[in-house]
């Protein structure tokens, strides 16, 4: 049975092409139901998600003004989580009240668009003080770029790939400088530019095909290419920068040669015959150089990395039409990035954040 679908005007309509405008409320009433048991469980859920990132948002943002605002890292995630508040604000009013055209926007451009980049923004300052975290994550986002724009001109629908290689390409211009200002400042500069853009597209894109008022909706069925284009855009390369950025940070501090002492050692151990055993001993001597000092450093972006992966799980099971999943995966991912957050901008000892900024 189709769904019915109503206007502001009131008039139904049963085809599957209704086309909405900025400015008129168009929506799909559902055959489905979900029971109340299950609905409860959503509402709680979507309750969750929404207090767990809204606390969290509100201490990071506190902890950057309180700490003279030289962490900009903790800014950056501050914005992210008040836009994974939003989104599940949003998803909670859904499900309660029915979905909306402005609630499903807010949902589709801060959960679907935003978060991810911004998040990843975060990452980038925090290891902005490394220049070769910077430059070998840019090099791997120059490669993300050169792989979307190839898709970008050979696919029919290049918009679907645009937005990704833009976003790409200016940020790796920018990493690989290994200047820590223009890492931060300048992306956040890009970022901005493009989270604007992606705002002006996802508000007044006119809706393909109805709405539906229960269950989760899906921006692949109401949006056109050219939106999904910014979600895929954001989410792509701000996956792919905050994993790599973990990866390669955690690959520095904890693989970072030894001191120059002990290389001079090494060597002359070679030079006596014993090559291999002077390799073994580079290997696991710069294994362990980075000290326990950094060690937070290490589990805190894996642990950004991880939480971007629940939360992505989460986004997952939207597409099934879980709500409870994806509610359930936004708070674990929250919980899980919240405590990377604090682990990686815990203060440094000012030798090691010298060695740090000189690896």
């Amino acid at each position: 049975m189709p769904a019915r679908c109503r206007t502001r005007a009131g008039v139904d309509d049963t085809h599957g092409s209704v086309r909405g405008t900025p400015g008129s409320h168009v929506s799909c009433r559902g055959t489905d139901r979900p029971s109340p048991k299950a609905a409860t469980v959503a509402v709680l859920t979507a309750a969750l998600a929404t207090g767990v990132s809204g606390a969290f948002a509100v201490s990071l943002v506190t902890r950057f003004v309180r700490g003279g605002r030289r962490t900009p890292a903790l800014l950056f995630w501050g914005v992210a989580l008040v836009m994974f508040c939003t989104a599940s604000l949003a998803l909670l009013t859904g499900i309660v009240g029915g979905w909306t055209t402005a609630g499903f926007r807010t949902f589709y451009l801060f959960g679907g668009v935003l978060n991810v980049p911004w998040l990843a923004l975060g990452s980038l300052a925090v290891n902005a003080r490394s220049p070769a975290v910077s430059r070998w994550t840019g090099a791997v986002l120059g490669v993300v770029a050169l792989l979307v724009l190839w898709a970008a001109v050979s696919s029919p629908d290049p918009e679907l790939w645009t937005p990704a290689a833009v976003l790409a390409g200016a940020w790796t211009v920018l990493l690989l400088t290994g200047h820590r200002r223009v890492v931060m400042f300048g992306g956040a500069a890009v970022l901005v530019v493009y989270s604007v853009v992606a705002a002006v597209v996802v508000v007044t894109a006119p809706f393909v095909a109805p709405l539906a008022v229960a269950g989760l909706p899906e921006g692949a069925e109401v949006y056109a290419t050219g939106v999904r284009g910014y979600a895929v855009g954001g989410n792509a390369v701000g996956a792919v920068t905050v994993i790599t950025s973990a990866l390669v940070s955690s690959a520095v501090l904890v693989w970072r040669r030894p001191a120059r002492a002990a290389d001079r050692l090494l060597i002359a151990e070679a030079r006596r015959g014993g090559f291999a055993d002077a390799i073994a001993r580079w290997i696991f001597r710069g294994r362990t150089g980075a000290g326990v000092h950094l060690a937070h450093l290490v589990r805190g972006n894996l642990m950004i990395a991880a939480g971007v992966g629940i939360a992505a799980a989460g986004g997952v099971l939207s597409f099934l039409g879980d709500t409870v999943g994806h509610a359930l995966g936004f708070t674990a991912g929250v919980i899980v990035m919240y405590v990377g957050f604090l682990r990686t901008t815990r203060p440094m000892p000012a030798e090691e954040s010298a060695e740090a900024s000189a690896s």
